[in-house]
């Protein structure tokens, strides 16, 4: 009778250094696990194998299987640049460059330093954009609108910062005001961040166009003041504990979570994007969020790979 084949650190390892002998064979890691299983007497389709190599910590899968775990997407993969994953704002939305001034979307430079907030220090500070998506077609619009006045334009959906419950919130959808009205929200005010209070969300026409700057590192940037980040990050945000009485990371407890899983490397995402893009955006901690259930191996890659036409400058937008 065939036995199951559970992996376990140990069988990773050995399986790892089967990778390593036969890597040149032009077999799939799925097919190599298939013969490597049977021949430990298990009986396992390259389906089954497939979303157990998923499962498998980072630091425990050699650098040959982790591009195919991650979804396969080497070489030939070639995104449309003129798909949109959600996400973004009018052109009319105001950005909070990084000396406090304020320039429309539809004008913001890939070069442009924005204000961000910084989780990891608690407090204001700047940042370069990494990408920036921009799109010319026509979109359904939803307005979000807070205490004092102010209004952003969304399309599809858009994360802002919710004070009262202390975590990124996306919104997307005008069933969502009952609950979410009456929360405060992170408001860039005079230098400092204050709050707001949702009052609204409603249609509004649509747009001929949409924008979603995304910051090095910290993701997130200030729309009308606001505190917020492009829906289409969801899964990177919302990642490590807060600070009880502050906006902060629990900088402890965020270490140890990444020691306990292992950075993700690089390998995962060296067929969509150079290993400088990978550092400029600290992006070994991404394996928590899928250690947490947050995202996937392979969701990542295709944010990375759909992001590629849109990264800022010559030398991201190319595999190291």
């Amino acid at each position: 009778m065939k036995k199951s084949f559970i992996i376990t650190n140990e069988s990773a390892a050995k399986f790892n250094a089967y990778v390593a002998e036969n890597k040149e064979s032009g077999k799939t890691m799925t097919q190599l696990f298939e013969e490597y299983a049977k021949a430990q007497g298990a009986d396992i389709s390259a389906e089954a194998a497939f979303e157990q190599l998923k499962t498998l910590p980072a630091r425990e899968i050699a650098p040959e299987m982790l591009e195919q775990v991650a979804g396969g997407y080497g070489g030939g993969y070639d995104p449309d640049p003129g798909c949109c994953w959600g996400g973004c704002i009018t052109p009319d939305t105001l950005i909070t460059l990084a000396d406090g001034s304020e320039k429309r979307v539809d004008e913001l430079q890939d070069t442009d330093r924005l204000m961000i907030w910084d989780f990891d220090r608690g407090c204001l500070s700047e940042a370069g954009i990494t990408f920036f998506h921009r799109v010319n077609e026509e979109a359904p619009v939803l307005r979000v609108s807070f205490s004092d006045g102010i209004d952003v334009g969304v399309v599809m959906e858009h994360a802002f910062f919710d004070l009262t419950d202390r975590r990124f919130v996306a919104i997307h959808s005008t069933s969502q005001a009952p609950e979410l009205i009456g929360h405060r929200f992170a408001k860039l005010a005079g230098g400092k961040l204050t709050e707001v209070t949702l009052t609204g969300i409603m249609e509004d026409g649509t747009t001929d166009s949409y924008y979603s700057p995304v910051t090095e590192a910290h993701f997130n940037c200030f729309a009308n003041g606001l505190l917020n980040i492009s829906g289409f990050m969801a899964g990177l945000y919302n990642v490590f504990d807060l600070e009880e009485n502050e906006l902060k990371y629990n900088a402890a407890k965020k270490a140890a979570e990444i020691r306990a899983v292992g950075e993700i490397p690089y390998e995962v995402f060296a067929s969509v994007a150079s290993r400088e893009l990978y550092e400029r955006n600290n992006a070994g901690w991404f394996s928590v969020s899928i250690a947490k259930g947050l995202t996937t191996a392979p969701a990542l890659v295709r944010l990375f790979g759909l992001c590629r036409p849109f990264f800022v400058n010559e030398k991201s937008s190319t595999a190291a």
